[in-house]
């Protein structure tokens, strides 16, 4: 037929689509890592944070509740001037207060 002419028209590849926009893609690749990345590492910040706030808690009520009161009592055994009871009385609030480090210590491992 004389007015139909074949026109053959090439289309374009999936390829060449994405090379046309490998730079679009790229960006949104970089993003998409970068706010996946901070998200994680602010998450883990967070849940650090709290793991490591309930140890310092614990710590600072270990050492109000048992070594102080410990050492409170224990003080008031002791007459004002009896030094070697004074001693005995603060070397067991120290062991004490270094028995609430180590637990905190346990504490912060486990976060």
């Amino acid at each position: 037929m004389p007015g139909s002419e074949n026109i053959i028209s090439e289309k374009p590849s999936v390829w060449k689509k994405v090379r046309k926009y490998k730079y679009y893609i790229f960006i949104i690749f970089i993003n998409v890592a970068i706010v996946t990345m901070w998200g994680g590492i602010t998450l883990g910040y967070k849940v650090m944070d709290k793991c490591e706030r309930k140890c310092i808690d614990s710590r600072i009520s270990c050492e109000k509740n048992t070594c102080d009161s410990n050492r409170d009592i224990c003080l008031s055994k002791c007459s004002p001037n009896d030094k070697k009871c004074n001693s005995t009385c603060q070397s067991t609030m120290g062991r004490c207060y270094v028995s609430c480090g180590s637990e905190q210590s346990k504490c912060h491992d486990s976060c």
